[in-house]
């Protein structure tokens, strides 16, 4: 963790106004009266950001030493690791429910199995299951015993990816402790990792178990590139399907222009070195995960040689969550409890206004026109408008339910989109409100530049109150209405503050009440039991044959047979189980449908071409700040 040295110990008491006030004044701003925070807005002045150096890490904890076998020919993964037991008669060892940042129990205890618990002399000791995904061990006098373990391989001839809670233990009361890994692993294979290296080559560190955890190791037959900018390296590695007529120096080039937008938006480099750990695949790909000095992506090989921009929106959207989410973050979110659900209702900000920042990277670096900025705000307003959930579901109750399994026909809404809207929405008011002299920009810089480095997290209500002390404003209304309520947000009043006309054209549609998976014959996908399409006849497996009718092919015949159905209260759907055919009458879901567009002005007035041009190009910049080497 980061601490403020200039707050020193005494600072961690405080109240959270306090907090903030002394966070504002290490970012160089003054605050008017404390009584702002409770919604009096403040006088401020911005000035160059302080920057703290964070203390080197000392400690007098023993270590835990894991190591593993990484080959081609595995059916599995066999484990070792040693923990020491500091004198107790009993040591207990866990496996981690879920990873940060998927937010959702995973079914890692499925995939292990313990071998045997050891002495350093190779004796046998006595180890027995607590319970599902816990293990203890009599450590029987000696001063650290030996767990072995295997794990269901995830890995192909060219490789694989560890994912850290799938795949180290941990000691309930040793999450602090540091952690060392040794591979076992022989050429061509090698392994790529934000893990700190060794003076030894095959052996890998961490300070405590949640900086291990939160570290992926990609492994098997590996390209490696590298850059340096902004004082660091920073590595991008591929695995899997790589195609030779891939555009690499494309490639690259992307994701360097993406690495300097935004250390020099958030004029902050808090790590020594960066890894893009990238597979390849066949499939659509486009999924990631973040992590402290690393980030784990999925994406299609052949949709890279196609377009080898494919992969910028979700690099740069992992890239900004070093700060918005893993440093930047709300107080459950660290040190983590791995065995419960950690709830938070601000996934909306740490989700969506990283898609916002994520955008507009994008455009300020260049990667994507101006344009691209307004066509996703309306997208997302398409999506945001249509969704089941629109008028019933607050950004903050999505964020809080997602480790919910919400019902197939409860109303929904996705936090990323509610939450980039919310922060397109939250950047227009600022600028307009302070005519352009301050940004979203500067309030992620204040809450890096505080709660990041001072290694907390912030209460959710600390959200609210660093807009109104950075900017200056009373954004209650906002957050009360638009962010814990679900009223409609102002899209067409708001864009104009940049010269932005919307347009919303609203209709109702009927739509499936079923999904499809595709192969000879569309079948009906899973289906829950409380479903009005179970209710209805239809069942898992159901051989899709015709709807209204209508031969069915695919998923777009089947929007367009229910679409097209007309008035009706239910659509005629006929499928085959097993040697039967059935005909069957199931209820269309009627949903709202919403078609949104942003179209710049032509002519508007200097105050607006200001604003907009701000949000394009991330004027006023910050103050630019010389990056030593290393840290």
């Amino acid at each position: 963790m980061h601490h403020l040295a200039s707050l020193g110990r005494a600072s961690r008491v405080r109240t959270s106004s306090g907090l903030l006030a002394l966070g504002l004044a290490t970012f160089g701003l003054a605050m008017a009266a404390p009584a702002s925070l409770a919604g009096t807005a403040p006088a401020l002045l911005l000035a160059t950001p302080a920057r703290a150096t964070a203390p080197a890490r000392e400690t007098d904890e023993p270590a835990v030493e894991y190591a593993i076998r990484l080959a081609p020919d595995q059916d599995e993964l066999p484990v070792r690791a040693a923990f020491p037991t500091q004198g107790a008669a009993r040591l207990t060892v866990e496996l981690p429910r879920w990873r940060p940042g998927s937010y959702r129990f995973q079914p890692y205890r499925d995939r292990i199995e313990i071998d045997g618990a050891f002495a350093p002399d190779g004796a046998e000791l006595r180890w027995s299951r607590l319970h599902e995904g816990a293990w203890e061990v009599e450590t029987a006098g000696n001063a650290s015993i030996e767990l072995r373990y295997r794990l269901a391989v995830n890995q192909d001839e060219r490789g694989g990816m560890l994912e850290g809670p799938g795949t180290w233990l941990y000691a309930s009361r040793g999450k602090s402790w540091p952690c060392r890994v040794r591979f076992e692993i022989e050429a061509p294979w090698s392994v790529a990792s934000g893990l700190d290296p060794t003076s030894d080559p095959s052996v890998f560190e961490a300070p405590d178990y949640d900086t291990f955890a939160d570290c992926p190791v990609l492994f098997g037959e590996l390209e490696r590139h590298v850059f340096e900018t902004h004082g660091a390296p920073h590595h991008v590695v591929f695995r899997g399907n790589v195609p030779k007529e891939l555009d690499r120096q494309q490639v690259l080039d992307g994701v360097q222009r993406i690495v300097r937008t935004q250390l020099d938006l958030m004029q902050d480099r808090p790590y020594r070195h960066y890894w893009f750990l990238y597979t390849l695949g066949g499939g659509a790909g486009g999924g990631g995960l973040e992590h402290l000095n690393s980030t784990n992506i999925a994406l299609s090989g052949t949709q890279l040689v196609q377009n080898p921009r494919a992969g910028d929106d979700v690099t740069a959207h992992e890239f900004f969550h070093l700060w918005n989410v893993k440093r930047v973050r709300p107080a459950v979110l660290g040190p983590f409890d791995y065995q419960r659900d950690n709830r938070t209702r601000a996934l909306w900000f740490c989700e969506g206004v990283t898609s916002y920042y994520a955008t507009l990277t994008l455009v300020r670096s260049g990667l994507r026109e101006p344009r691209h900025l307004w066509r996703t705000f309306a997208d997302e307003i398409s999506k945001q408008e249509s969704s089941s959930g629109a008028l019933e579901v607050s950004a903050e109750d999505a964020s809080w339910e997602v480790w919910d399994a919400a019902g197939p026909d409860e109303p929904r809404i996705n936090y990323y989109v509610k939450g980039q809207l919310l922060g397109f929405l939250l950047d227009l008011r600022i600028r307009h409100e302070t005519d352009n002299t301050r940004s979203l920009d500067d309030v992620l810089r204040f809450l890096n530049s505080f709660y990041a480095r001072e290694g907390v997290g912030y209460a959710e209500t600390d959200l609210r109150r660093a807009v109104d002390a950075v900017t200056g404003l009373d954004s209650s209304d906002f957050f009360d209405r638009y962010v814990a309520g679900t009223v409609p947000p102002p899209y067409a009043e708001y864009a104009r503050y940049a010269g932005i006309d919307v347009e919303l054209t609203v209709k109702e549609v009927r739509r499936p009440p079923f999904a499809i998976d595709l192969a000879e014959q569309p079948a009906v996908r899973e289906l829950d039991r409380r479903s009005q399409a179970y209710a209805d006849g239809l069942r898992s497996g159901d051989l899709l044959l015709a709807v209204a009718d209508q031969p069915m092919k695919g998923t777009q015949e089947l929007r367009d047979a229910f679409e097209k159905s007309g008035a009706v209260e239910r659509v005629a759907v006929k499928v085959r189980r097993g040697q039967r055919e059935l005909d069957l009458s199931v209820r269309p879901r009627l949903q709202r449908s919403v078609r949104a567009t942003a179209t710049p002005l032509p002519e508007v007035g200097e105050r607006e071409q200001a604003l907009r041009e701000g949000l394009e190009r991330g004027l006023p910049a910050a103050p630019r700040r010389t990056w030593p080497l290393g840290r």
